[in-house]
């Protein structure tokens, strides 16, 4: 999982241990917990609400 996320900035997770969590952070990932979206229009309006 970690070789697949090398190359983005920002991971978006509904169900993440705090130790990956912590390990993608040390990566200088930015890790945004407990976001569910069931369509494409849901998931870029909660990247807006955390200001990405």
């Amino acid at each position: 999982m970690l070789n697949t996320l090398k190359d983005v900035d920002v991971v978006v997770a509904f169900h993440m241990g705090p130790t990956m969590a912590r390990a993608l952070e040390a990566l200088g990932k930015r890790v945004l917990l407990g976001v569910y979206a069931s369509d494409a229009d849901e998931l870029i309006e909660a990247l807006r609400q955390h200001g990405l």
